[in-house]
């Protein structure tokens, strides 16, 4: 998820940039592993669905490091 939307907001840009950043500031605003348990407690308790809610909350460092990276190359 962070690769792919940081690839994007870095490559294209302006307002999408804009939107996908401001998403990912949102993200942080919470601390991740009470949004992590969140997502636990409504998707069910089991490996998989901890695997998939840490996977839904720490895409956020991904995203910055991607866009910046891009960014830097364009």
């Amino acid at each position: 998820i962070g690769i792919f939307l940081g690839a994007i907001a870095g490559y294209f840009g302006g307002t999408l940039d804009q939107v996908i950043m401001r998403v990912v500031d949102v993200f942080l605003a919470f601390p991740p592993i009470l949004l992590a348990l969140l997502l636990v407690a409504v998707i069910g308790s089991s490996v998989f669905s901890v695997t998939v809610a840490l996977g839904l909350i720490y895409w956020t460092a991904y995203a910055r490091v991607i866009r910046s990276s891009i960014l830097a190359l364009k």
